[in-house]
């Protein structure tokens, strides 16, 4: 795909995606009220992966509607093996308050068997994870600052 997108809102009146391309920063506003359709087939997330030649970890909020979830992974790319936990939230729809725009809003997601915080803060964003039952109860639990 190698059309550059242009500002404006996502969705056109009917719902439906304005322009399909590449940018290299938001440039197009999304509301999930515009959005035409059940609300069972609309699908929110914010995801990170942080990589390093040798290790990997990955944070998921997802709100998809019929089902909400809460992941985190780490791969060791080193021996090629992974550890990942979830928590499963039923039928959010919605409700789980992701932000319409990458570039502003926090995600605070606090469930019994895990948290995930996606903070913006000046300079960067924080990212906060707690999830004791990760790797059988060994429990990942820390923060990282992403400049």
């Amino acid at each position: 795909m190698q059309h550059r997108m242009g500002k404006g809102p996502l969705l056109d009146a009917r719902g439906r995606l304005v322009e399909r391309g590449w940018a290299i920063e938001e440039v197009r506003q999304y509301e999930r009220s515009a959005i035409r359709t059940n609300g069972l087939r609309i699908k929110e997330w914010d995801y990170y992966c942080i990589l390093t030649p040798d290790y990997g970890l990955a944070f998921t909020v997802a709100d998809n509607g019929y089902l909400g979830f809460l992941g985190t992974s780490w791969m060791d790319l080193k021996t090629g093996t992974a550890v990942n936990d979830g928590a499963v939230i039923p039928f959010p729809m919605g409700r789980m308050g992701l932000p319409q725009s990458a570039d502003r809003g926090d995600i605070v997601q606090n469930h019994k068997d895990m948290s995930l915080s996606f903070l913006h803060e000046p300079g960067g964003r924080r990212l906060i994870v707690d999830a004791p039952r990760f790797d059988g109860g060994r429990g990942l639990k820390g923060e990282l600052w992403l400049a």
